[in-house]
């Protein structure tokens, strides 16, 4: 049998995927050089066959990059599943050997060379036929990108530029996909790997059904390892990996003490021909499990004395602590995964640097040394995160064929600009403190809040211009005394307009996930799942007709670009009758003394930013703040909406409220100057010297 270890960090398994992984990234090099070189174009009809001719140019040169992959494949993988073979034949001669059964070795065996070559033409045709279905794909996803870049720039969203640039770091992040005739979508990353693995596991499995055949073997035993697949809701019982490794099975019929192998496990040995009946079982979709021949007469060598499952080392496997382990390895995969999209993501942004004009190429810069300094913490959390786990790293799952020792080196680089000129530039920018410069129209309000804010996305459309530029003002006074803060915004503007940007991004997401969950399930199947999981995530972030504003923090990184803060509409869209509501409620003690404007209100939601981003609503001192006092103190010390509010932290409101009044009142009541000092202590001791 193949062993789990086998497929980790094995060279010519290796070797294969950096081949399919130069094909990703000479896609999306392609892909990037044409978006790119279109600005220059005019939106005339001459645009439209213009289009086409890169759609056309484009599947031309992704076409002889796939031959050219194809043919250096060919040798890697069929030396990748030779070794596959002679490893489990070395680990199942001695087992033969024992039974009495004589066996020839697979590269002696004419019947067992036939299915090599069998499995391997169907291997090699799988992986022609992603690659082939990713290139007719590229050249739509090259269409579509177009499209919705004219579409940013007629909407006045953002320029050529920007928009193009934000369209290729989305793409670089989710990587190329892969569309399957069933409707199933996998990233061409992902299917690769998923077929290497499972390649190579079933030709193993074909050469010892075989041998099982001709041996006449009746049983056979399952592997077993910690972390093993654990069944999902509704899945059914082979899918449980867990649940049927380290155990005897027989192939044809049962008895009491041996379970039948197909019922179990989803696969199946006939005439010599091993079977997956079901792809979520045995030697399915990435499946590490194999099985060894056994007699009823041998010792389980998956059991210890006492009968309990035990891995290839002889270490017990208890079945809460595989559970916890395969969770924690879900965990592992998904921060390798990100590794791995943040160095595409630094790929994609130097070929923008590098095609860029000398206006954008400050901006680019800064752009790439984030992602840099990015990728250091993400390589630094995944080496804790396992360090704490006691996981093996694996540090193979995060490389990339073009990302070697020339990218680590400009990355490392820009990560150390980031961290040292970045924070020179913001201390030089708050010693200046140039004066706020209120816009003359909503667009200009917003062209302030993108290149001189530099918030990524920005939507002030419904609100007028009194609303965008007090919210501008108290965004460039809050960044000024506190430049962390500025990584926090992905977004500023308007709540729908924010929800409505965000809609079709969760969409995705959650069809992302869906996919890798049920790889054999129709796309068409899962909509309906992924259109629930939207509709509840986006109930979460509807805002109320009562209520001013909103923070988002989403935890999820796909969401990041929308993180900030957003006024609604329903009340921006006349700046009188806002401040008018807001005088009436600091009146009431609904609100705290002080803030009877706009600018209050945005204050208020950097208030719940600074809550996240450093702790505050943790701290003993702080919680006693509201534990000690009835509703009717902390209104009179506060105000009413500190205390009676549906925020599920029952701290965040008074913080909120708290650091509101502290920036609008000149004389900042006990509870405000205590949690304002305490931001500002804070803030000093996690990143220096307190700006402004």
């Amino acid at each position: 049998m193949l062993r789990p270890e086998w497929y980790d960090n094995n060279p010519k398994m290796e070797r294969v995927t950096q081949l399919y992984q130069q094909l990703e990234e000479f896609i999306l090099s392609d892909i990037s050089r044409r978006l790119l070189s279109a600005g220059q174009m005019t939106a005339t009809a001459d645009r439209l066959i213009w289009k086409l001719q890169q759609m056309g140019e484009s599947r031309e040169e992704i076409m002889r990059k796939l031959e050219e992959v194809t043919k250096l494949s060919r040798t890697a993988l069929k030396a990748l599943l030779q070794d596959a073979v002679m490893t489990s034949w070395a680990d199942e001669a001695p087992i033969y050997e024992q039974m009495g059964i004589a066996v020839e070795s697979p590269l002696e065996n004419s019947a067992v060379m036939q299915i090599m070559d069998a499995q391997y033409k169907k291997s090699l045709g799988e992986l022609h036929n992603l690659t082939r279905t990713t290139m007719i794909q590229s050249g739509q996803d090259l269409i579509n990108m177009l499209d919705e870049a004219d579409m940013r720039v007629a909407s006045g969203m953002q320029s050529y530029t920007a928009a193009v640039c934000d369209i290729l770091d989305r793409y670089a992040g989710q990587g190329v996909y892969v569309n399957y005739p069933s409707g199933t979508r996998r990233t061409l990353e992902a299917a690769v790997m998923c077929c290497l693995r499972t390649s190579a596991a079933q030709m193993a499995g074909q050469i010892s059904a075989r041998y099982v055949e001709d041996g006449g073997v009746e049983y056979v035993v399952t592997s077993a390892h910690l972390g093993a697949r654990v069944a999902k809701k509704g899945q059914p019982p082979c899918a449980d990996h867990a649940g049927w490794q380290g155990k005897i099975f027989k192939i044809k019929g049962s008895e009491p003490e041996y379970p039948n192998l197909l019922e179990s496990t989803g696969y199946t040995i006939e005439n010599g021909v091993g079977k997956v009946v079901n792809p979520l079982g045995l030697y399915g979709y990435n499946c590490t499990h194999a099985w060894d021949p056994v007699g009823k007469d041998m010792r389980n060598p998956w059991r210890n004395e006492k009968g309990e499952l035990i891995d290839g080392n002889g270490d017990r496997i208890d079945s809460e602590e595989n559970r916890k382990r395969y969770e924690l390895s879900q965990k592992q995969r998904a921060m390798e995964r990100a590794i791995r999209a943040n160095k595409r993501k630094l790929i994609e942004k130097d070929i923008q640097l590098k095609s860029a004009d000398n206006a954008d190429k400050d901006k680019l810069q800064k752009e790439y040394d984030r992602l840099a300094y990015k990728l250091t913490q993400r390589n630094g959390k995944y080496n804790e995160f396992c360090k704490e786990n006691d996981l093996q790293t694996k540090y193979e799952r995060t490389k990339l064929a073009d990302f070697g020792r020339e990218q680590t080196k400009a990355a490392n680089a820009g990560a150390k600009r980031y961290k040292s000129v970045e924070k020179s530039e913001e201390s030089d920018i708050i010693k200046k403190k140039p004066p706020f410069k209120a816009a003359s129209t909503v667009q200009e309000a917003e062209e302030y809040a993108r290149n001189t804010l530099g918030v990524q996305n920005v939507s002030y459309k419904g609100v007028d211009v009194t609303t965008a530029n007090a919210w501008n003002e108290g965004l460039k006074d809050s960044f000024d005394r506190f430049p962390e803060l500025k990584k926090n915004f992905g977004f500023v503007g308007e709540v729908h307009e924010r929800n409505s940007m965000l809609k079709p991004v969760v969409k995705q997401y959650y069809l992302d996930k869906l996919s890798e969950k049920y790889p054999n399930l129709d796309i068409k199947k899962l909509e309906p799942y992924a259109d629930k999981s939207v509709k509840d995530e986006m109930k979460k972030l509807q805002i109320g007709k009562n209520t001013y504003a909103q923070s988002l923090s989403p935890p999820i990184d796909d969401f990041a670009k929308f993180r900030g803060v957003s006024v609604n509409g329903d009340w921006g869209k006349n700046s009188e009758d806002f401040v008018s509501a807001l005088q009436a409620n600091v009146k009431s003690k609904f609100h705290p003394i002080g803030c009877d404007t706009i600018r209050s209100i945005l204050d208020h939601e950097i208030g719940h930013q600074l809550d996240k981003m450093l702790g505050i609503r943790g701290m003993d001192r702080i919680k006693a703040l509201f534990d000690s006092r009835t509703q009717d103190e902390l209104t009179e010390a506060l105000s009413r909406y500190a205390w009676k509010n549906s925020n599920k932290n029952k701290y965040a409101e008074m913080i909120a409220e708290s650091w509101a009044e502290y920036c609008n009142n000149p004389q900042p009541r006990e509870i405000a100057k205590t949690i304002g000092k305490t931001i500002e202590e804070e803030y000093k001791k996690q990143f220096g010297a307190k700006k402004g």
